[in-house]
């Protein structure tokens, strides 16, 4: 995922993916068309709790009512998947938390 084309996302993409205390330096990549995801913890290990791992995206993010319909009420919904064990007020209120994070928060290091 590391690839050259991946993306990585800026800080604010990566709260939902953060549940867990260790999980603050969590990083987000996307792929090229938008609809694959891959988190890597603060080693660059690729994250598979349930909690924060990558999700398959219906709608890439650049679609945005597609993106929020079809992608991110079904995870406020329902989660990851079945192991998940957040609650859907819990990821409502990480998501909210997201949109007051300022540019850089928690960044210690540029390259993270």
């Amino acid at each position: 995922a590391k690839a050259a084309d991946w993306i990585k996302q800026e800080k604010e993409a990566t709260i939902l993916h953060q549940f867990a205390s260790n999980a603050q330096f969590n990083k987000k990549y996307i792929s090229p068309d938008g609809r694959h995801e891959v988190i890597f913890d603060d080693n660059d290990n690729l994250v598979r709790d349930p909690r924060n791992m990558g999700t398959f995206n219906y709608n890439p993010p650049d679609n945005v009512l597609g993106h929020i319909w079809n992608d991110v009420v079904p995870y406020f919904l329902h989660g990851n998947g079945p192991k998940d064990t957040t609650w859907a007020p819990q990821r409502i209120i990480k998501s909210l938390e997201g949109l007051k994070m300022p540019h850089n928060y928690l960044m210690t290091d540029p390259n993270r």
